[in-house]
């Protein structure tokens, strides 16, 4: 039986590395690990289509763009 693992991560970017923002910003990024590998997927993952395919059958588009994603 395969495993599924996503993991949370909270990225704190300071002042100076964002235009027009004077206070440090937060973004809160994952990861997909499968039978204990880590997916090197840089795209972002839209949540609902990756817990709709937890509970029903078909195809979804778990990755979508990452447009606005920062590099961590």
């Amino acid at each position: 039986m395969n495993t599924f693992e996503l993991r949370f991560f909270i990225y704190l970017i300071p002042p100076e590395k964002i235009e027009d923002e004077e206070d440090e910003t937060e973004f809160v990024y994952q990861e997909i690990w499968i039978d204990g590998q880590h997916i090197e997927e840089s795209h972002a993952v839209d949540l609902r289509q990756l817990f709709r395919s937890l509970s029903q059958t078909g195809e979804f588009f778990i990755f979508t763009c990452g447009c606005q994603q920062f590099s961590l």
